[in-house]
């Protein structure tokens, strides 16, 4: 494993540990200070179209401006957020927190293009999942002693926690080196025939305009596939948004609202996350992206499990298996997302799809929240179906991208 990968995995546990600290018990403090599921899902909202706005532009700002800078961008963001949630409790204030952290999502794009850098085809499923597993790690630990620290010595407590080790992450990020064919480059590292006419850059080293790009970004890799990959993160946002909203409130309606029994949701998810993603990692590269993504198909009828949960802890046990299921897929559509365009695409498409995930993460948020109130058991029937729509297209991409001519010459720049 190269280096940089390994300091990646470093930052991603620190980071990870940071953002658990000072987000797991924002639902039951929200609450407290008074706010319903509707407003839940309105701040949601804003944090996700400031994402949205945010990848869209960072995504192929990392590709050309430096990967490293947008991702160092993305962790100040972070600090900037956990410290303002000391001092803030108003509505507005809670708007413009949420703004920040959208910002934050910078760093998204070149953190995935820089796992790419340093990573050939055969292992880069398998990277990502390591990557992911690591921060899922710290995902099992942290929710519950942040609701557990929030309980005994007050909600201020685990924000001053996760600034502090967001700080950190930022300090070990300074060290990240960009591979030699890394964010400047606008071709691949070993660019075909077809694609070393088509730099990113002119012949006076002067940007392309920004709608040139992404129609340059559709004409040299396969459109349909493209298209397909961005309606399935618009679906999977919505669905996501949702449940991101209906889960906390249903915990807290059906079975305790304290920090500690909130937190452990994300406990519950994370554990399920864990076990799976070097798994699917390894799956995905020994057998191919389309047959792993196929058993997101089976993650719609597990979430139906939750109509039957008594008690809390049988609500956790089904968490668990809805995210191993759910899961298991995602180290092959991290690694798809980078094999349908040119390296020098990368960030730049990584921004585009992760950007349409925030803005349904944003509608879904506020759908949930009205749903919610309207009918719980609506609104996760609702989810249900986003959940088996957004499978449906990421297998429809991933099944056109290897029909795809050429895919693994143009769409993946191997060393």
């Amino acid at each position: 494993m190269d280096p940089a990968i390994r300091l990646l995995l470093v930052i991603g546990f620190l980071e990870t540990t940071a953002f658990i600290f000072y987000t797991s018990v924002l639902m039951p403090y929200y609450r407290t200070l008074g706010f319903g599921p509707e407003v839940a899902g309105i701040l949601n909202s804003v944090l996700q179209v400031s994402s949205a706005v945010t990848l869209l532009i960072s995504g192929f700002a990392a590709d050309r401006l430096g990967r490293k800078r947008l991702y160092i961008g993305g962790q100040l963001m972070r600090c900037i957020v956990a410290g303002s949630l000391l001092f803030t409790k108003s509505y507005w204030g809670f708007v413009a927190i949420h703004v920040v952290r959208g910002l934050g999502s910078m760093q998204s794009p070149a953190q995935n293009a820089i796992v790419a850098e340093y990573s050939d085809r055969s292992t880069l499923a398998t990277s990502f999942a390591f990557v992911d597993t690591l921060a899922q790690f710290a995902a099992v630990c942290a929710p519950i002693l942040a609701g557990a620290v929030a309980d005994k010595y007050g909600v201020k407590v685990p924000f001053t926690i996760g600034l502090t080790l967001a700080t950190v992450a930022v300090l070990l990020g300074l060290g990240i080196k960009e591979a030699k064919s890394g964010a400047t480059s606008a071709e691949p590292a070993k660019p075909s025939p077809s694609t070393a006419k088509t730099a990113d850059r002119n012949p006076s080293g002067q940007t392309k305009s920004f709608l040139s790009q992404i129609s340059d970004m559709f004409t040299h890799n396969s459109p349909v596939a493209l298209y397909l990959l961005l309606a399935a993160n618009l679906v999977s946002g919505l669905a996501n948004g949702t449940v991101g909203i209906i889960l906390p409130f249903t915990i807290m309606d059906r079975f305790s609202d304290t920090y500690t029994a909130v937190s452990a949701v994300q406990t519950a998810a994370a554990l399920g996350t864990m076990l799976v993603l070097v798994l699917g990692g390894r799956l995905a590269d020994l057998y191919g992206r389309r047959r792993v993504i196929m058993t997101s198909l089976i993650l719609p009828p597990t979430i139906a499990l939750v109509f039957g949960a008594t008690s809390i802890w049988q609500m956790y046990a089904v968490i668990m298996v809805v995210t191993l299921i759910g899961n298991l897929s995602s180290p092959a559509i991290r690694a798809l997302h980078l094999e349908v365009v040119r390296q020098g695409d990368r960030a730049s498409f990584s921004g585009l799809s992760s950007g349409l995930s925030s803005v349904g993460y944003a509608l879904g948020s506020v759908l949930a929240g009205f749903c919610y109130k309207w009918s719980p058991n609506g609104a996760w029937i609702v989810d249900i179906i986003l959940f088996t729509l957004s499978g449906v297209l990421f297998v429809m991409a991933a099944s056109r991208h290897e029909r795809s001519p050429g895919a693994e010459q143009e769409a993946v720049a191997t060393s």
